[in-house]
């Protein structure tokens, strides 16, 4: 029985059974009148009656697969039933056949139905294609093949063979003469051989017949330009089982390749591996384990210590932060070479940094790096601070770093007693203009970067106030220059103080410069202001808290209270309201200078041990000496340093060029910010969006320095 009389088969066989159920239902009700009514005699023409022959015909019906015909009287119009080979139809609500398919009886209303079915069949199949049916009935999703997988596969296996018969080879020029090595019957016995293997096998044969080695031989000036670094030699075996050394070009051509088609042998070379005596089997078609343990990721996360702010924000109680200077592909790549036998794509780390809750913003505060490790060594060692062992790396690097936080911090804590001009310098956190932190839509729109360089007195003795240089991206950015041209508006701001000492945090890029110690060379000696001594202090990484992060603390809680900062003159205000004294210098592009690094390395070069900028603690520059004195520890001597190149120590450094231009921002932006939020700005607010600077097409902007 093909699909289609299965169809038919199922469709109408349902329609036979709820038929008999009927019949069965009816001969069953009769019973019953004629128990209840004994003079009840059937009539020929009442629709419920059934006589006993049909009755045997009924039962049989539904015991096996003979024909049945249900006979009822000539006056009757119901539908026949027709059973023919499994095979169930009902006339006139299937089909209206025409006369000449029927095969009339005279002595019964029995229709043959065969001929009709056998022709309905026939035209189904001329309609449809089976092949794209499922045997339900249901449109089929899959292709439908006449031969088995098997048989595909070696066709399609002798179709690549086919594919790749012999080439003709190098000829006779070639120098190893393989052609007169090799006979042409070998040659086709090692190519049918070849694909007769699978993929992996055809790699392994590859792996063992060629052979890679160092370049002997460079043909370029230079060993670290050539391109090439590896040799590839190639060699089958004779008639003999004798391995023989071939061409490039005879080897591909010998398997069926054209002889600049290499790439099979560059795929099993590309993750070559001295130690393995296999290639890396293909992974196509494997299912890859997707499950992995987590808990080893979430460790390392842990180990860059993100904590909660120095100082708590409304909006995000439970979000932890790390340093502004790491980054995701950093602590992914610091995995990587940690752990190398654990392999994971970038993108599962990136998600369980973010299932933790971590941004990667500074805010003025992070826990002690070296202290944290030091913890978890003494847990793991039992050694105590109080029992340091000298015999341990760990330990005596956390009693170094011990021992130059805390004399930092008593130094601190002397000067603010002591002396009258103590400031501490730092550079807030990056601020966001506008700053409306009710509207969503605010977040998303790219905004403007607004600094805020403070330079915060400390100490009870102190008789200078506070002093903020403030700016925008569209100004000047925070290079290098930028951050210098600050301390020159402070030095200004503050020129008849005669000693000033600076406390600065121990970032590198922003306050540890040549750059900024060829400023402080100038600006001691120069006629502008009457500084003559000059101390530059560092902390220790990560014990850096100073009265400057209270002041950006007292700027975050400003900016809270004014709710909305529509533009920098809102921002200035608000760092102006941040607390009592403190000099709001609004900085332009008149305000920027050229500053340049006079630094001579070669002079730092010849110098035994070679000064490095991050021993620096404590940096001394006086009036009429254009060198400088640095120590390393606080309790330590001072060395004298003549670091300048020799034009700027024989003849002194000068004031540099004005910048004289805004940087601006670029048009798009601009536009954007105007067109998103413009409607919600007031009027006296949207001027100064409308009058920022672009930038020009042509000029490019520098790479800012990295800040807390």
């Amino acid at each position: 029985m093909n699909r289609c009389q299965k169809l038919v088969y199922l469709a109408l066989n349902k329609q036979q059974r709820n038929k008999i159920d009927e019949l069965k239902v009816t001969k069953s009700e009769q019973i019953k009148r004629n128990i209840e009514d004994p003079d009840f005699t059937p009539n020929s023409d009442d629709e419920s009656s059934i006589s006993g022959s049909d009755s045997e015909k009924l039962a049989s019906a539904s015991t096996n697969n003979d024909t049945v015909c249900l006979k009822s009287s000539t006056s009757r119009t119901d539908a026949k039933i027709n059973i023919l080979s499994n095979v169930q139809l009902v006339g006139p609500d299937l089909v209206e056949p025409s006369t000449s398919e029927l095969i009339p009886n005279s002595n019964s209303d029995e229709l043959v139905v065969g001929q009709v079915i056998e022709k309905l069949l026939t035209d189904v199949e001329k309609l449809v294609d089976l092949s794209l049916w499922t045997k339900d009935g249901r449109p089929r999703k899959r292709r439908r093949f006449s031969k088995s997988v098997e048989e595909r596969k070696r066709l399609n296996k002798n179709r690549i063979a086919d594919a790749h018969k012999i080439i003709n080879s190098c000829g006779n020029d070639c120098v190893k003469k393989c052609q007169k090595t090799f006979s042409y019957s070998h040659r086709t016995l090692i190519n049918n051989e070849f694909w007769n293997m699978n993929h992996n096998e055809q790699k392994t044969f590859i792996f063992h017949n060629v052979s890679r080695s160092p370049t002997k031989r460079t043909t370029v000036h230079s060993a670290t330009s050539s391109r090439r670094s590896n040799t590839l030699q190639y060699a089958f075996k004779n008639e003999s089982g004798r391995r023989v050394a071939v061409c490039k070009t005879f080897f591909l051509t010998t398997l069926g390749f054209k002889k600049s088609n290499d790439k099979m042998v560059r795929t099993v070379f590309g993750n070559f591996n001295e130690t393995v005596i296999t290639p890396k089997r293909d992974g196509r078609g494997k299912n890859p384990k997707k499950k992995f343990d987590r808990d080893v990721i979430i460790k390392h996360i842990e180990s860059f210590n993100p904590t909660i702010a120095h100082y708590r924000r409304e909006h995000a109680p439970l979000r932890k932060y790390l340093p502004s200077d790491i980054t995701i592909k950093s602590m992914y790549d610091d995995f990587i070479e940690k752990h190398p036998s654990i392999t994971f794509s970038y993108y599962l780390y990136r998600e369980v940094v973010d299932s933790l809750n971590i941004s990667f913003t500074k805010l003025g505060h992070e826990e002690c790096f070296t202290c944290e490790v030091f913890m978890h060594h003494s847990k793991a060692s039992g050694h105590k601070k109080e029992d340091i062992s000298v015999t341990c790396k760990d330990c005596e690097a956390w009693n170094t770093h011990h021992t130059n936080y805390t004399a930092a911090r008593m130094q601190y804590q002397k000067d603010c007693k002591e002396n009258d001009v103590v400031v501490t310098v730092d550079l807030q956190k990056v601020i966001m203009l506008p700053r409306c932190d009710t509207f969503k839509e605010v977040i998303f729109v790219p905004r403007l970067v607004a600094y805020n360089e403070s330079f915060i007195s400390a100490g009870p003795k102190s008789k200078v106030g506070h002093f903020a240089a403030v700016w925008h991206e569209a100004i000047q950015g925070r290079n290098k220059e930028d951050i210098v041209s600050s301390f020159y508006k402070y030095f200004l701001h503050m020129r008849d103080a005669k000693h000033v000492i600076l406390w600065l945090d121990n970032c590198t890029a922003q306050n540890k410069n040549w750059c900024l110690y060829s400023f402080f060379i100038y600006i001691v000696n120069c006629a502008e202001v009457a500084v003559q001594k000059l101390e530059v202090k560092y902390f220790e990484s990560g014990h850096t808290f100073m009265a400057a992060d209270s002041f950006h603390h007292a700027v975050e809680n400003s900016l809270r209270k004014a709710g909305k900062v529509y533009d920098f003159n809102d921002y200035v205000t608000a760092v102006k309201n941040a607390c009592k004294g403190v000099y709001v210098e609004e900085m332009d592009e008149n305000s920027f200078f050229l500053w340049e690094d006079h630094t001579s390395q070669y002079k730092l070069n010849k110098i035994t041990p070679r000064p490095y900028l991050n021993e620096m603690s404590h940096v001394v520059f006086r009036r009429g000496d254009r060198t400088l004195s640095y120590s390393r520890f606080f309790e330590g001597e001072f060395i004298n340093l003549n670091f300048l190149n020799h034009k700027s120590f024989k003849t002194g450094i000068s004031l540099p060029l004005l910048k004289g231009e805004p940087r601006g921002i670029s048009k798009i932006r601009k536009q954007t910010i105007i067109s998103k939020l413009g409607a919600i700005f007031p009027k006296t607010r949207l001027v100064f969006w409308e009058n920022l600077p672009i930038e020009k097409e042509h000029s490019s902007k520098n790479q800012d320095v990295d800040t807390d």
